[in-house]
């Protein structure tokens, strides 16, 4: 009977306390059950974050970055994946958008994220100042120093995320594509292989510089491309008005990684498995692997292919002619980047 009387005595005393702290009676029950919720909203809130803080940066998809470079205000995204171990020296693929586009697009187009998280390697997405690259075709007065914010933006990347300097890859799409091959020769042994796609060559570059050292090249080209012409001449000759530069043909454009590389002029071509007949196309693809140091540069030339990423999901209509859907270009271009690194710090 003592106890009951005790805890009876304790629980007077506890709504005593209520009521004094909340007020009137009649809305004591009120006030109690009001704070009771509250305390479980913080309570959820602390958890939840906690939980996001100690799961990583990998829950973000992208996560935005800034620096200041020769008086620009630069942003890049980085996408890291679950296993990231800040303690490893991690590779890393530099994915560069095309003209007047962004990372996030970029990221969407590309489908890059999803294969980095299986394959152990972080994923960086800069952006252009004004959607654009300068690729060392100098038009329409464009002069922000691009190769010197991507040097910059290596070694921060080191510093912050601690990748692996000897293995940096670097992809880009259209005037992205003509951007990776202008950093593969401004920026010597900082890239290991590069992948450009609906881009050949620059022509003003083709008889002006050289390869220093070696990297691995992949092209994927499409054939009746009326952007960026397989055959080469002026790049998007139908918009008027503004000079986009010329590019070289596809021959030469692959004839210059080759002869820059040592390569031997031997290659093996094989016709790509037509996994979609009713796209329109079909794929043809040469490999050039008599390279010293492992290199090797190799084409996937999209027959009736226009300027388009090629994907194997739905794209819906396009206006730059056909899209092959006989593979995803994020694959192909990572399992070319796998044997020369990437991923296999897993």
């Amino acid at each position: 009977m003592a106890v009951f009387s005790i805890l009876g005595r304790f629980k007077t005393a506890r709504h005593a306390l209520l009521r004094r702290l909340f007020g009137k009676s009649e809305h004591f029950a009120f006030r109690t059950t009001l704070l009771a919720i509250s305390i479980l909203i913080v309570v959820a809130f602390v958890c939840q974050s906690t939980a996001a803080r100690d799961a990583g940066p990998h829950r973000e998809q992208l996560i935005k970055e800034t620096f200041t470079h020769e008086n620009l205000h630069r942003t890049y995204y980085v996408h890291v994946p679950p296993n990231y171990n800040p303690a490893t020296a991690t590779p890393v693929l530099l994915v560069f958008h095309q003209e007047y586009s962004d990372p996030k697009a970029m990221s969407k187009l590309a489908q890059f994220n999803e294969v980095a998280d299986q394959n152990g390697f972080i994923v960086v997405y800069p952006q252009g100042v004004q959607g654009l690259w300068n690729d060392g075709r100098r038009t329409d007065a464009y002069r922000v120093n691009d190769v010197g914010f991507i040097n910059d933006l290596l070694t921060m990347l080191e510093r912050r995320w601690h990748i692996d300097p000897r293995i940096v890859c670097a992809t880009g799409f259209s005037d992205g594509g003509f951007f990776v091959q202008y950093l593969a020769l401004k920026l010597p042994g900082r890239l290991t292989a590069i992948a450009s796609v609906a881009a050949n060559m620059q022509g003003v570059l083709v008889n002006k510089l050289r390869l220093k050292g070696n990297v691995s090249v992949l092209y994927i080209l499409g054939m009746d491309d009326k952007i960026v012409p397989f055959l080469g001449g002026p790049i998007d000759p139908n918009r008027h008005g503004q000079n986009r530069g010329i590019c070289a043909s596809a021959a030469d454009s692959v004839s210059f990684w080759v002869k820059n590389n040592k390569c031997g002029g031997d290659y093996t071509s094989e016709d790509y498995p037509d996994v979609d007949s009713t796209d329109g196309t079909r794929v043809k693809v040469a490999r050039y692997q008599n390279c010293p140091a492992g290199n090797e540069v190799v084409v996937y030339a999209i027959q009736n292919g226009g300027h388009a990423w090629p994907q194997s999901r739905p794209v819906g209509k396009s206006n730059v002619g056909k899209v092959c859907r006989d593979f995803d270009s994020s694959d192909i271009i990572f399992r070319f980047f796998s044997q020369h690194g990437l991923g296999s710090h897993r």
